[in-house]
């Protein structure tokens, strides 16, 4: 490289830095909230497979007629109401945790169009910036060019 060459700097580097690591940490916060979302999905079909299970076997037992002793029926019922309200509790769970996940990810598409942006300013100002090379490249050969010229 020539003295006259100069070296590319981009003034804004730090900050496209600074803005993919942004990225990077919504990008793992929202996977993160994806996994979380996906765990609490898993948890209400398990209460709902549970208490259809459950709702299956009195409906099996009163369909072939046996008899169940009433603090049977009044334990099962009491199960199936608490496991509702669980999947009632799992579902509002979920949902917020719906909510938050729905939030980084629009976090995570800001920081990625922020970081993107950057990045395509960089690389117009590379292409400007190697134009100018070339023409200051082609001059200075014009230059030495005439200077032979004028000097035969």
């Amino acid at each position: 490289m020539s003295e006259r060459e100069a070296r590319f700097a981009y003034r804004l580097e730090t900050l496209i830095r600074l803005r993919s690591a942004e990225r990077d940490a919504a990008s793992a916060a929202a996977a993160q909230a994806a996994r979380e979302v996906e765990r609490r999905s898993r948890e209400c079909d398990a209460i709902v497979h549970a208490i259809e299970g459950a709702e299956a076997e009195l409906r099996a037992l009163c369909a072939s007629g046996e008899s169940i002793a009433v603090d049977a029926q009044l334990r099962l019922q009491l199960y199936l109401r608490a496991e509702r309200q669980r999947h009632r509790d799992k579902r509002h769970e979920l949902g917020e945790a719906t909510k938050v996940m729905d939030r980084l990810s629009t976090e995570l598409q800001e920081r990625s169009r922020d970081a993107r942006a950057l990045e395509l300013h960089r690389e117009r100002k590379r292409r400007a910036f190697d134009v100018d090379q070339q023409r200051a490249s082609l001059n200075a050969a014009d230059e030495q060019w005439l200077a032979r010229k004028d000097k035969s």
